[in-house]
C-alpha cells in the first residue's frame, strides 16, 4: 500500500525494526523510541514507540513475569502510552481481538480515564465472521470495530481469499474518504476553497491528463472522457462552481485562485460541464498548445533521444521516467523513479515525490505482469 495514511505515531509491540525500515524506504522520518532515554528526546517529532522494547536495547518484554512487572520496567513508556490513548484516536492494525497486549493497553487507558477515553478503532481482518454479539462484546471492552468484510464484495468464501494488503487497503481508503464525503451543508465559498486546494498542486506541471483531474475530484464530480464535468449525486452543488469560473470577481486573491484553477483545467483539456443532458462549454481551449507535444503525440524517436541523456532537474527526470516507460524500458524507468523519489523528498519537492511514488508502483506492477 503506497502510504495512504501517515500517522503521527506508531505503537508496536514487535521487537524488530521492520517499521523503521519501511519508513526509510518511503522517505518518511520517524524517531524510534524503545527506552526511557529515547522518550526524553522526542520533542514533538513523529515517532515509533516500541512498547515492549527491542533487540537493539536488549530490553524486550517476553515472559509472563515481564508482563506482570511492566509498570516497574517501563514506567515512562506506560505513561506515554496512557497519554497517547487519552488524547488521540488509536487504530489497531495486525492484532487479534483477544490479543493479550490489547487487553493490557486498553485496561491502562480505561483505568486512567475511568472509561471516558477516546474509543480506539480496531480494524478486523480475520477470516472468522463476526456476529452482532461479538461486536457488542468487544465494544463493551472499549473497542470500536471496523470489519473489512463490510467494504469488499463477494461471498464470505471469496472475501476470506482476499490477501491482507487488500483487506487493510479497503478499510483505510474508507476512513480517508469519510471526511471528503462530508461536504453537505457547506456554502459556495467553502466548496470553492476545496476545489482550489485540490487543483492548485497540479499547476506546477506543464501537462496534465484528464485522469489527473478525475483522481483529485472523484468524490465531488465525474470527469468524462470528452472533457466535460458531470454532476456527482453525492455533491449536487459542487458543479455550480464550474459555471461561475468565468464571472467577474471582487478581489485580486480570488482572481489569482480562479486563474490557477483555469490553468489546471486548460492543461487537462477540461472544457465545461454537463447538467441534465445539456452541455455548457464554459472554456474554449481550442487554440491552447500543450507545453510538451511529445507526451501527446507519442513521438518515440524524440522520446528515445531524450531518454539517452542524464539530467539534474527533477522535472526532466520525471519526464525521462515517463518516456522510458513508453519505450518499455521498465527496469531503467523503475530505477530512475526510485532515485527521483529520494531526490524529490530531500529537496522537499513533495509533488514530484508523490507522482514519482505512484509511477514507481505502476511500473513495478507492469513489470510483474509482463516478466513474472
Amino acid at each position: 500500500m503506497m502510504c495512504v495514511i501517515k500517522p503521527q505515531r506508531f505503537i508496536t509491540t514487535n521487537f524488530d525494526d521492520l517499521i523503521e525500515k519501511s519508513t526509510v524506504q518511503n522517505c518518511l522520518t520517524y524517531k524510534s523510541v524503545a527506552c526511557k532515554d529515547d522518550i526524553a528526546g522526542i520533542n514533538g517529532e513523529k515517532f515509533i514507540l516500541k512498547a515492549h522494547g527491542d533487540f537493539l536495547h536488549e530490553n524486550i518484554i517476553l515472559m509472563e513475569e515481564d508482563y506482570l512487572n511492566y509498570s516497574e520496567i517501563f514506567k515512562l513508556t506506560e505513561t506515554l502510552l496512557k497519554s497517547i490513548f487519552s488524547t488521540n484516536t488509536v487504530v489497531f492494525i495486525g492484532y487479534g481481538l483477544n490479543d493479550y497486549n490489547i487487553k493490557l493497553i486498553l485496561n491502562w487507558a480505561k483505568t486512567l480515564l475511568e472509561g471516558n477515553f477516546n474509543k480506539p478503532i480496531f480494524i478486523y481482518t480475520d477470516n472468522e465472521e463476526l456476529s452482532d454479539l461479538d461486536i457488542q462484546y468487544q465494544e463493551s471492552r472499549g473497542l470500536s470495530i471496523i470489519d473489512f468484510m463490510d467494504f469488499v464484495e463477494g461471498s464470505q468464501k471469496e472475501r476470506t481469499a482476499i490477501d491482507y494488503e487488500t483487506r487493510y487497503t479497503a478499510v483505510l481508503n474508507k476512513i480517508l474518504l469519510t471526511e471528503e464525503e462530508n461536504i453537505n451543508g457547506r456554502d459556495k465559498n467553502e466548496l470553492f476553497e476545496i476545489l482550489y486546494n485540490r487543483l492548485k498542486p497540479l499547476n506546477s506541471f506543464n501537462v496534465l491528463k484528464t485522469t489527473d483531474i478525475r483522481q483529485v475530484l472523484h468524490q465531488f464530480v465525474f470527469i468524462g472522457e470528452d472533457g466535460f464535468v458531470k454532476k456527482n449525486p453525492n455533491s449536487p452543488n459542487f458543479i455550480e462552481l464550474f459555471c461561475e469560473l468565468d464571472k467577474s470577481v471582487s478581489s485580486f486573491i480570488e482572481v489569482e485562485k480562479i486563474n490557477t484553477i483555469k490553468d489546471v483545467l486548460r492543461k487537462a483539456r477540461i472544457y465545461g460541464y454537463e447538467e441534465k443532458d445539456i452541455v455548457f462549454k464554459v472554456f474554449d481551449w481550442e487554440h491552447c498548445e500543450f507545453a510538451d507535444m511529445t507526451c501527446i503525440l507519442f513521438d518515440y524517436k524524440s522520446m528515445y533521444h531524450f531518454a539517452e541523456k542524464d539530467y539534474s532537474d527533477l522535472n526532466d527526470k520525471h519526464k525521462k521516467v515517463f518516456y522510458l516507460t513508453k519505450l518499455m524500458r521498465y527496469e531503467e524507468a523503475f530505477l530512475l523513479s526510485k532515485q527521483l523519489t529520494q531526490e524529490a523528498y530531500e529537496q522537499k519537492n513533495y509533488l514530484i515525490y508523490y507522482f514519482a511514488q505512484i509511477n514507481r508502483l505502476n511500473i513495478y506492477h507492469i513489470f510483474n505482469r509482463i516478466f513474472v
